[in-house]
């Protein structure tokens, strides 16, 4: 991979696609969260879905180390991905040793260098109106994010939002055909929630 010094916006939905096309199957968030990972050069990610503001469930995660870091911060309700989701922004953690890391995440921080992560970046994750969680990504190497790099997590970060918002799509039209009432948008915005956590059960079931 030559990562994201050619990196375009094209470039990155390729990877994702290519994934998708290795699997077999139609773009999933795995896919994107995978192409992610080597896209902005880093050693894992992992997906953590949400209700509201608060996450809730971890998704799918690359490795080992990327599932503890994701569990981590459920556990403890501190890190870089609660406060992505807090704020709606990415939280860019180049160097978890930092001083200003430790005072933020003292917990977090320190058991995530026993992990083996040294930076860690978090990227939310939108669909439609719904905070519907956080895209994390770490390093074992401190150190910031290469200039294009940025631009490419959250290109995987949109798959991700593109995929559980096409499956959305799908199951409110099936509901639809099936004589569901259409005039009721609140309808719509239930189906948005209770996809999400059913799309990561399904991703669970597929790469598992």
């Amino acid at each position: 991979m030559t990562g994201v010094t050619e990196s375009r916006p094209g470039r990155v939905w390729a990877l994702v696609a290519g994934q998708a096309a290795r699997r077999g199957g139609r773009v999933s968030p795995a896919d994107a969260c995978v192409a992610a990972v080597a896209a902005v050069e880093v050693t894992g990610g992992w997906l953590i879905t949400a209700g509201g503001k608060e996450a809730d469930h971890v998704m799918w995660a690359t490795d080992e180390v990327s599932e503890l870091l994701a569990e981590l911060q459920l556990t403890l309700g501190e890190g870089p991905g609660p406060d992505a989701l807090a704020r709606g922004g990415p939280v860019l953690a180049s160097d978890l040793d930092d001083l200003d890391a430790v005072r933020r995440w003292p917990v977090f921080a320190a058991a995530a260098g026993q992990a083996g992560a040294a930076a860690v970046f978090v990227f939310p994750l939108q669909v439609g109106a719904i905070r519907a969680g956080v895209m994390g990504l770490y390093r074992e190497r401190p150190g910031p994010l290469t200039r294009r790099a940025p631009s490419a997590a959250r290109s995987c970060a949109q798959a991700v939002d593109e995929a559980v918002d096409s499956a959305v799509e799908t199951s409110y039209a099936q509901g639809i055909n099936n004589g569901c009432p259409v005039d009721d948008k609140r309808i719509l915005t239930r189906s948005r929630k209770g996809l999400v956590l059913r799309t990561a059960e399904a991703v669970e079931i597929s790469h598992h």
